[in-house]
This record gives C-alpha cells, sequence and structure tokens, in this order.
C-alpha cells in the first residue's frame, strides 16, 4: 500500500505539482485563510458558551447554533 502512494506522490510530483507555483502572495493568502478558519473555531466556541448560560440539550443547543448561521 506504502509502495502505490509514494508511486502515486511521484507521479503527482511530475505532472500536477510541476505546474503549481507557490507565489508570496499566494502563500500569504492561504495563510490569512488558516488564520480566519482558527478565529471562526473561536467565535464557534464563544457562541457556545453564551448559549450555555441556561441549561439546555445538545438539541436545543443545535438549534440555537445553526440560527446564528455557526
Amino acid at each position: 500500500m506504502e509502495n502505490r502512494l509514494s508511486k502515486l506522490r511521484k507521479s503527482l510530483d511530475h505532472s500536477v505539482f510541476k505546474q503549481l507555483t507557490f507565489s508570496e502572495q499566494l502563500r500569504e493568502g492561504i495563510f490569512k485563510n488558516l488564520d480566519r478558519d482558527q478565529e471562526s473555531d473561536y467565535e464557534i466556541d464563544l457562541s457556545i458558551l453564551h448559549l450555555l448560560v441556561e441549561k439546555k440539550t445538545g438539541y436545543q443547543l443545535l438549534q440555537d447554533l445553526y440560527s446564528r448561521d455557526l
């Protein structure tokens, strides 16, 4: 199995990844998106804590999160 995966990796390096170049601007954009994802995780955690001021079931909590579009 590992042999097949290494062959796949080598073939991708020679075909798909060979055409792909990462400019500094593209790299910065990727890192910004990763940071944004981490911030959204923080927002979700904060929203859950705000919703848990009152005792709720998991179903009620999910409904409240969906209503907040999280």
